[in-house]
């Protein structure tokens, strides 16, 4: 699995169903004299998630500018993959497997520092040219992260050790008791380089998060049918920006970018018109969404937030097409 997925469903705790049988992730696959690098972070209330690379300082967000007031988190990038136990795997039943879930993917900054040049084509919808952009997922382990041991690749999440024993002895993966240091409260994380096309909404169409969720995945499913694109090659994210307005990052779901938001940039107007059909023929109330409209498999945390008359107004706002009662 891709690192971005892997991070959720292969996370210390979760279980997997694979050939009948129900695998328990026990931990992460380590490499003698390879210690996994600690990466310090700090996630911004606007929604951006800023890391600390070496020995730099993170004074404020670099999203909406605001001072860090808090503590900073750490996550460690799981390279080499997770490992199960050497217990013997249950047979699947009808209880459903755990699972560990990772924060929706953040925007970090683009690469090099550069800065796109925006065009306002449309009222209250400026677009810009597509850049390279870093982004960034965290898996907080049921929020407070989790405790490793660098030696032998132990992993649980801490409110499960809090739940059982604070010793320091615990059982390797693969069998043995194992005195190795523990790291409490440590999350994990997985940051990527892909193409980015950022849209920066004006707040007073669209003030709210929830909002900009609403259209940004209005726009991603009007983008797959103009251009024919897989709706799995392509993912979205947004935050708050300095004035406040809406800033919607659509990205290549393949790492490196494949070109879509590229092709994206050219036909916006075709993708908007095709998003504003979608959203204004489904049958369901508009103050909710189903899977004809805004719903997908991949944006579930996010369904109880996405309201199809939300994506149908601003649309026909930005566009000039007045509705039709």
């Amino acid at each position: 699995r891709d690192l971005a997925l892997a991070i959720a469903e292969y996370a210390p705790g979760a279980e997997v169903v694979a050939a009948g049988h129900v695998w328990r992730s026990a931990g992460l696959k380590v490499l003698p004299e390879r210690r996994l690098e600690e990466t310090r972070y700090f996630e911004c209330d606007c929604g951006t998630v800023v890391t600390a690379r070496g020995t730099n300082e993170i004074t404020e967000c670099s999203g909406c500018g605001q001072a860090v007031q808090r503590g900073m988190r750490r996550y460690i990038r799981p390279e080499f993959g997770f490992v199960t136990s050497d217990e013997k795997p249950r047979r699947s039943g009808t209880r459903r497997p755990e699972r560990q879930y990772a924060s929706r993917i953040a925007f970090e900054s683009y690469v090099g520092g550069a800065a796109p040049e925006f065009i306002e084509r449309w009222p209250g919808l400026r677009i810009g040219r597509p850049l390279v952009g870093r982004f960034l997922t965290i898996n907080k382990g049921r929020g407070v992260g989790f405790r490793l041991c660098q030696d032998c690749g132990f992993a649980e999440p801490v409110i499960l050790a809090l739940r059982r024993s604070r010793s320091r002895e615990h059982r390797r993966p693969h069998g043995g008791m194992c005195r190795g240091q523990l790291t409490w409260g440590v999350d994990l994380g997985h940051d990527f380089l892909t193409d980015v096309l950022e849209l920066r909404i004006d707040p007073a169409l669209a003030p709210f998060p929830s909002n900009w969720a609403s259209i940004a995945y209005a726009i991603l499913e009007g983008v797959t049918q103009a251009l024919g694109i897989r709706r799995e090659d392509l993912n979205a994210t947004w935050r708050r920006g300095r004035d406040d307005n809406g800033c919607v990052f659509l990205y290549d779901a393949v790492p490196g970018g494949a070109g879509h938001v590229a092709r994206i940039y050219e036909h916006m107007p075709n993708a908007l018109a095709e998003a504003l059909r979608r959203v204004s023929e489904c049958s369901c109330e508009e103050t909710t969404s189903c899977y004809e409209c805004l719903r997908s498999f991949g944006n579930q945390r996010f369904h109880t937030q996405l309201s199809r008359g939300v994506a149908k107004t601003f649309l026909e706002s930005v566009l000039g097409v007045a509705a039709v009662a």
